[in-house]
């Protein structure tokens, strides 16, 4: 029971670091493209 219960937190860990991911990504696709479009913008 305690080895269930183990692997239970270890899983909630993992998706929980996994959904902190996905956030972070999407952040810097978002200050990426940001940037892309900012610099499509201006003359060189």
């Amino acid at each position: 029971n305690d080895a269930v219960a183990q692997i239970d937190h270890v899983t909630q860990e993992n998706l929980k670091i996994a959904k902190d991911s996905a956030a972070i990504s999407d952040n810097v696709n978002k200050i990426a493209n940001d940037i892309l479009e900012d610099a499509r913008k201006k003359k060189f």
